[in-house]
């Protein structure tokens, strides 16, 4: 995978598949490399907070749908040489809370679409079983 603008995207990797060569990719273009935890998140409440932790959201995240589109869709939170942030551990949130993890995976899905038309790279690599079920492709 090329870690450009044009690539951006959602991608959906196994919870084992090994992603040293695509940290390695990314680093060397400057892409910051953010990992969040989410096997605690289990439910809206509980993802938005872990989404505010990991991601270094800023003060005025206000843990809704329209407070994570505004801060990852913000110049100002996004480093100038991009982003590939890697979920882990989304099968719990895709058993209790899948529309949940449908929403999140929406506005990330919009991020990724406004990053490409600022050419700056964006990608979510979410890890999980059932990544192909929410509509994501497989990396590599």
């Amino acid at each position: 995978m090329e870690f450009t603008a044009q690539h951006n995207g959602l991608y959906g990797t196994g919870p084992s598949q090994e992603l040293d060569a695509f940290r390695a990719a990314a680093r060397s273009r400057g892409v910051r490399w953010l990992v969040v935890d989410c096997a605690g998140a289990a439910s809206k409440s509980s993802l938005l907070e872990t989404l505010r932790a990991g991601l270094r959201l800023p003060d005025y995240f206000g843990l809704n749908w329209d407070a994570l589109e505004e801060c990852v869709t913000d110049p100002g939170w996004l480093p100038p040489d991009g982003c590939a942030i890697v979920l882990d551990n989304l099968d719990a949130l895709a058993a209790t809370e899948p529309d949940a993890l449908t929403m999140m995976l929406e506005i990330f899905g919009i991020a990724a679409d406004y990053w490409r038309d600022e050419e700056i790279p964006f990608f979510l690599l979410a890890r999980m079983e059932r990544a192909g079920d929410f509509g994501l492709g497989a990396l590599g």
